[in-house]
């Protein structure tokens, strides 16, 4: 994991998760969506217009609301940068962006 660049080495017997593993930390909460930072405005504003209405009622119901369930749900279908309403991704991915994320969330759920 350390090779990869999920772990540093801390020493011989420890290790510390990075930042590249967060999408898989978050998703499994381990980590918590409000630690990271919201994206600027303009790109949740940007990302909300790229995602269907029905889905956007989807991601600020109930069965979105616990993080790592929103997380899941956003990422299964936001697949480089736009809404893939015909794709499905069920793993975590390294291109997830989580200050994306965070910044959806907050808007989607405080209304």
């Amino acid at each position: 994991m350390a090779e990869c660049g999920y772990m540093e080495t801390i020493s011989n017997k420890a290790f510390k998760w990075t930042d590249d593993f967060g999408p898989w930390l978050v998703r499994h909460g381990a980590w918590d969506l409000d630690e990271f930072e919201t994206a600027p405005q303009e790109e949740v504003v940007k990302a909300l217009e790229a995602i269907p209405d029905k889905r956007k009622d989807w991601l600020s119901g109930s069965l979105c609301r616990h993080k790592p369930d929103f997380v899941r749900c956003f990422f299964a279908q936001w697949i480089n940068g736009k809404w893939e309403e015909e794709e499905w991704r069920y793993a975590p991915s390294d291109d997830w962006d989580l200050n994306l994320a965070a910044g959806l969330y907050t808007k989607l759920h405080s209304q």
